[in-house]
């Protein structure tokens, strides 16, 4: 009796083997969809075919800075006093903590030298290889964004623009003594721009004002609309008369430097435009818009043309051009396109929940901040 259960036993085991063999068989038939169609069916909108390689990534602060690009290397501040300057490569030249500085932003000075600006206007003056301190100077100048460093006869300088009251602040590298300062206009969250022998910045009280490279005296202010204030940056085009802004209530202005007038507006968006305008291939302009699109325009007879756009599967907050790549961040992604044809061309990937401050290196490479860490990705 036991044998002849065994026997069945055994008799069903090899039923049920040889029925999973067949049933491997029929679902691994091949059929005419080749895998590309599966995945083609499968891939969500701007989902990635090249996905942007990352080279290196090393631990920073959560409160770290926008990165500074070196000629071989990055140079990271952050609001909790600590300073890395690293290789090209992600590693450490060296570090040092300053426990009672809030630093802000800085700035490349020359190729000897780098610069870290506070909060509440200390500037620093750091060798570049070693990180010995030069010199430091205490101002009032209540910074947000990076110093301009230009060159004012055979003499460099370093000009800092205050968040609180739009002063402008030119002081002499090599001592940091003060070469001028300009008068006070409003709030100003956006960066300044050197165009020709102007600075020029917009502000909160719906206006672009214009200043003297050579002395500070403000030489003119472009009015705007009422809900047209101005925080991002300034793009100036070829034609050096000629600058074009985002404002807060969503749309593209061109404004004209010599008459002192806004010539031309275009709507880009229902929110705030408040990305710095981008050119590519010397005659279009590119803005993003929070929305998630990549925006195109082009200037005839003084008119904003809209010529493209590219919807991307997220919010845009952050843009550059790098080697004819179009980078942008949106929300958890780095997007890179060819200028070229950033439709058919467009890549992304995911690299966390935070991306912010994306600065591009002289090598085409760019780095990030997400989630904690500094962030190498390559070029295309």
């Amino acid at each position: 009796m036991k044998s002849n259960r065994s026997v069945i036993f055994l008799l069903m085991l090899f039923l049920l083997t040889a029925a999973g063999a067949l049933y491997s068989i029929t679902l691994l038939k091949p059929s005419n969809t080749t895998v590309a169609q599966v995945a083609q069916q499968k891939r969500p909108v701007n989902r990635s075919t090249h996905p942007t390689p990352v080279l290196w990534r090393i631990p920073v602060s959560a409160t770290a800075n926008k990165p500074t690009s070196l000629s071989s290397g990055w140079f990271v501040t952050d609001s909790n006093g600590r300073i890395l300057c690293l290789t090209e490569k992600g590693d450490i030249r060296w570090q040092t903590s300053y426990s009672n500085y809030s630093w802000q932003a800085s700035a490349v000075v020359d190729n000897e030298t780098l610069c870290a600006v506070t909060q509440n206007g200390k500037l620093v003056l750091f060798e570049m290889n070693s990180g010995a301190v030069k010199w430091s100077k205490e101002t009032d100048i209540t910074c947000l964004h990076p110093p301009l460093i230009e060159m004012l006869g055979q003499q460099r300088v370093i000009i800092l623009l205050s968040q609180e009251d739009g002063t402008l602040a030119c002081l002499n590298a090599l001592d940091g003594s003060i070469r001028w300062r300009s008068p006070a206009t409003s709030r100003s969250d956006g960066p300044p721009t050197r165009f020709g022998d102007l600075i020029a910045y917009g502000n909160c009280d719906a206006a672009v004002h214009l200043f003297s490279l050579t002395n500070g005296q403000l030489k003119g202010s472009i009015p705007l609309e009422g809900d047209e204030q101005v925080a991002g940056g300034i793009l100036p085009l070829p034609d050096e008369n000629l600058i074009v802004v985002g404002t807060r209530n969503g749309k593209l202005a061109l404004l004209n430097t010599t008459s002192l007038t806004c010539i031309a507006r275009a709507s880009v968006c229902d929110s705030e435009a408040f990305a710095t305008p981008v050119l590519v291939d010397g005659k279009r302009i590119f803005m993003p818009v929070s929305e998630g699109r990549m925006t195109f325009w082009r200037i005839e007879n003084n008119q904003l043309v809209a010529d493209g756009v590219v919807k991307l599967a997220s919010q845009v907050d952050e843009s550059i051009v790098v080697n004819n790549i179009l980078w942008a961040i949106g929300n958890r992604s780095v997007y890179a396109a060819r200028i070229t044809a950033p439709a058919e061309q467009l890549h992304y990937t995911t690299l966390g929940d935070d991306i912010r401050s994306i600065v591009p290196g002289g090598d085409g490479n760019s780095v990030l901040i997400s989630d904690g860490e500094l962030i190498c990705v390559k070029g295309f």
